[in-house]
């Protein structure tokens, strides 16, 4: 039998409770002084220009009078009075213990001058530790003010968490049970892995009903599960939302938000699911779908402060459901609907700026952008406009089939959001 290593348990006990204090004190730290702040991107900036300065100030700190300390810990004082109560003002000044001194002049004779210079150094040098000190505490505490606002409260810790014995789970569940042109969905949330492989994954797999909510739904059903995974604790759910812009509170909690916004692991807890049944799974690999659901999933990822995605998602689901039922004239008129929505996510007013002035993308992104705003908008146009005539030709497929186009547009949203984010995040730091 293997000998238990006490040293290595007793250590990561350890690194695990500094871990969680750390954690701690982020969330208690955020809900008390930092929840209320409306405009974070500029105090984030403001406490960024403010730390930097710190820093560049750090080798002048033995000088126990330097003016540019002073006005530099003026202007943060100013700055924290405009967006903060008294007392993160006082954490600021907060004043460092006296260190011990250090240094020692031997003097075996006891002479009265040296003892002197001895007492005189060692008090110098201890001022000059002490202002150093809290010098470095200031600026670690400006560091600790813009992560803990950068992150909502939620310390990157969190992520490093033990999965086995943190990890929690969440359930999505698609369905048309006693409604077979309208899906509905079904939420469970925050479920222990034992009760997401007994209640729900086991009854899919042997293709039995799966009781959620009060609703026994039968397999037949079932169009999609999806499934999430947190690491978050109850009392940290409510700054996730904060971050990811949707309410969690006592009356109002948007379940299907959270799901969405939790890790998906559907394919990893689920391999063998029956996702479709045979006619739906005969459309997918005829490859019907308008806007390839990975291409959509990509979309619902992203998090951008300044535009709300949830109609352009909206706008791509609805044209998967016209291009399975074959609506022909449906499909191009929401093609062009998502064509007209997005140009403010390109910074640019129109359409027609994204096809010929943007300059982010390749030739053959322009090329495909001027099909979009010329053959699509003509055919929409046509199919929307036109009076009707003694003798119709209806649209079919092959005239319709802008599915290249509109992936090219949808995939440089997700390229040109990750680039500002990043740039968004480089000018933070």
């Amino acid at each position: 039998m293997a000998k238990l290593d006490f040293s290595k348990i007793a250590s990561n006990i350890m690194l695990h409770d500094k871990s969680e204090s750390e954690i701690s004190e982020y969330k208690v730290f955020y809900k008390k002084h930092l929840r209320h702040i409306e405009d974070k991107r500029t105090l984030l900036i403001e406490l960024n220009k403010l730390f930097v300065k710190f820093q560049k100030l750090v080798p002048k700190t033995v000088f126990m009078s330097n003016p540019d300390r002073y006005e530099l810990e003026n202007e943060v004082e100013t700055v924290l009075r405009k967006y903060f109560k008294d007392e993160v003002l006082e954490l600021f000044n907060k004043k460092i213990p006296t260190p011990n001194p250090k240094q020692k002049i031997d003097n075996p004779e006891n002479k009265l001058w040296i003892a002197l210079i001895e007492g005189f150094s060692q008090s110098f040098e201890v001022a000059r530790e002490q202002v150093k000190q809290e010098y470095l505490y200031k600026t670690n505490f400006l560091l600790f003010l813009h992560d803990c606002l950068f992150h909502s409260g939620l310390h990157p810790n969190i992520l490093k968490r033990n999965t086995n014995v943190y990890s929690r789970y969440n359930l999505l569940l698609t369905h048309d049970f006693k409604s077979p042109k309208m899906k509905q969905v079904e939420t469970k949330t925050l479920m222990g892995l034992n009760q997401l492989q007994n209640d729900f994954l086991s009854p899919y797999e042997k293709k039995l009903p799966t009781k959620i909510n009060g609703k026994l739904i039968p397999f037949k059903n079932i169009i999609q599960i999806k499934i999430t995974k947190t690491l978050l604790k109850d009392d940290e759910i409510d700054l996730f939302a904060s971050k990811n812009k949707f309410s969690w509170t006592e009356n109002s909690k948007d379940v299907r938000m959270f799901v969405d916004c939790c890790q998906d692991v559907t394919e990893e807890l689920h391999r063998n699911p029956y996702l479709i049944d045979s006619e739906k799974e005969k459309s997918i690999n005829e490859n019907i779908y308008f806007v390839d659901p990975t291409r959509i999933n990509e979309l619902k990822d992203l998090r951008n402060k300044d535009f709300d995605l949830s109609k352009l998602i909206r706008l791509c689901e609805e044209l998967n459901i016209a291009s399975i039922n074959n609506n022909y004239i449906t499909s191009p008129v929401l093609v062009r609907a998502i064509i007209d929505h997005v140009p403010r996510i390109f910074k640019l007013k129109s359409f027609s700026e994204v096809a010929n002035n943007y300059s982010g993308g390749t030739k053959s992104f322009k090329r495909s952008m001027i099909n979009l705003d010329n053959s699509l908008r003509n055919i929409a146009d046509n199919n929307v406009h036109s009076p009707i005539r003694d003798k119709e030709t209806l649209p079919n497929k092959t005239q319709i089939d802008f599915r290249q186009e509109l992936d090219v547009l949808l995939s440089e949203i997700k390229n040109f959001e990750m680039i500002n984010k990043k740039q968004q995040t480089a000018n933070t730091h």
